[in-house]
């Protein structure tokens, strides 16, 4: 079986108690892209709030490397391309309390 995509989230699985990547962490994710593979960032943060850790894995500023944010409301390439965006309304949220 190829693998053909890696999601991952970043804390408490993407980098280390001290919220910083390894660099075997590196090293692993370099491979994977090299062979082709999609590193695809999932996280609760917005785009803005990733962009540092993507340069470190030379994902950043990129069409076809793919980041999912605000835990699952919004995907978009690397470069800010959106690509999903799922929003709630005023009513929504004050239903859900």
């Amino acid at each position: 079986m190829d693998i053909k995509l890696i999601a991952i989230d970043i804390d408490g699985t993407l980098v280390n108690s001290k919220g910083k990547l390894t660099p075997k962490v590196k090293e692993t994710i370099k491979q994977a892209t090299a062979q082709g593979i999609k590193v695809v960032i999932c996280t609760g943060r917005p785009l803005a709030g990733v962009t540092d850790f993507l340069a470190q894995l030379d994902l950043a500023d990129q069409d076809d490397q793919y980041v999912v944010c605000f835990g699952g409301a919004v995907v978009e390439t690397t470069s800010g391309k959106l690509i999903f965006q799922k929003g709630i309304s005023y009513d929504e949220t004050i239903l859900s309390i």
